[in-house]
């Protein structure tokens, strides 16, 4: 599942809004998808990999009922093509992506069974509760998830939902979570918010947002106390910039991961465990799947710009990290990407990326395409 296709799909809610059926009982949405991914090694010991896929899914939202109302939103992906027999594993062709009940009124909002969630640390989709309370200048949310997953989307292979699992005894665990933010004024925003997924690590962390004219920056810190002893705790903080000039939009930032950070899951341990929003790259691993963002000792900077020209959305960033694997390691990463509305409803997507490393003999790139119909 890639970064980049993984953030807008999460927003699915809104897009296939604009379009959706009214069926007198309810809105029903959903889209219909044609997708292809070839990437290709520069180490020729592996051989290059690329498959293709067509995905269905639908959403059915009920009408409101006194605040109350009901969601059910599924996905089936089906193999097209693939360039080796392991590439996509088509083990799980249908999965249930949401289903549940919420009640929504004046102050607070309760969304109870599986649903898209998209919180610091906790991503993708849970079978869980959320509330979301507002009063006044202050938003308050508290999350609970007994089950996760991360691969139900129209780009790639589907998982079951997994059983979060205390990491020492393997039995089925949970995690909660308790996220505030307060608006001290129009500009300003600071957050803050605790995690504890039993049996594997609690988090404390934070962030401030200052929105100015076109410009916005956005700090942000966590820290984690990992349960198992061959993990040590994390810390990372990242610092991103934004700025808008008309059509056009340049952003940068620098996530660093600190020393602390280290064991057999990584620079962040368990933080990312359940999702995550700080990286920015679409990939941000190694060949070998290392996530160097988040790996040993990382330092990430990165520079970007999007552009809104003649109906394409037009992006492209720039990341570089250095990293410890034993010895020191320098990881480019290139994403470029197009988008245009070919007509009504219908989408096109395009997407490079290019990464290579000096120290280490993983470099790869890949291309994928897609032709999404939303109704």
């Amino acid at each position: 599942m890639t970064k980049i296709v993984k953030l807008s799909l999460l927003s699915a809610v809104t897009v296939s809004s604009m379009y959706g059926l009214d069926t007198g009982v309810g809105k029903l949405s959903g889209d219909l998808s044609v997708y292809g991914k070839s990437q290709k090694y520069t180490d020729t010991t592996r051989a290059d990999e690329g498959y293709s896929l067509g995905s269905v899914s639908a959403k059915f939202v009920s009408e409101d009922v006194e605040g109350f109302k009901a969601t059910i939103s599924g996905i089936t992906n089906v193999k097209l093509s693939e360039k080796n027999d392991a590439d996509y594993d088509e083990t799980k062709k249908v999965l249930l992506t949401e289903l549940n009940l919420e009640y929504k009124n004046n102050l607070v909002t309760v969304i109870a069974g599986r649903q898209a969630v998209d919180l610091e640390w906790i991503r993708d989709y849970h079978t869980g509760v959320v509330a979301i309370a507002n009063i006044d200048k202050l938003q308050v949310i508290g999350g609970w998830t007994k089950a996760w997953t991360a691969d139900a989307y129209n780009d790639g292979s589907l998982a079951n939902f997994q059983t979060i699992k205390d990491a020492s005894s393997g039995s089925a665990s949970s995690a909660y979570v308790l996220d505030a933010t307060y608006s001290l004024n129009d500009m300003i925003k600071v957050n803050g918010y605790y995690m504890n997924a039993s049996g594997l690590f609690s988090a404390l962390g934070g962030k401030v947002e200052a929105d100015v004219n076109n410009l916005t920056v956005v700090g942000k810190y966590a820290q984690s106390n990992e349960e198992l002893s061959s993990n040590t705790d994390a810390k990372i903080y990242a610092f991103d910039g934004k700025y808008k000039i008309d059509k056009f939009t340049i952003n940068g930032g620098y996530i660093n991961v600190g020393e602390d950070g280290s064991g057999n899951l990584g620079g962040v341990a368990s933080l990312d465990t359940l999702g995550d929003t700080i990286n920015p790259l679409d990939s941000g691993e190694d060949a070998v799947g290392h996530k160097v963002v988040y790996g040993f000792e990382a330092k990430t900077a990165y520079i970007g710009a999007s552009a809104d020209l003649y109906g394409f959305e037009i992006k492209g960033i720039y990341g570089t990290t250095k990293y410890n694997l034993g010895t020191d390691i320098t990881q480019n990463e290139i994403n470029l990407s197009l988008s245009k509305n070919i007509v009504e409803n219908l989408k096109a997507n395009l997407l490079y990326v290019d990464i290579s490393n000096d120290g280490f003999p993983n470099d790869y790139s890949y291309v994928t395409g897609q032709l999404v119909y939303s109704f």
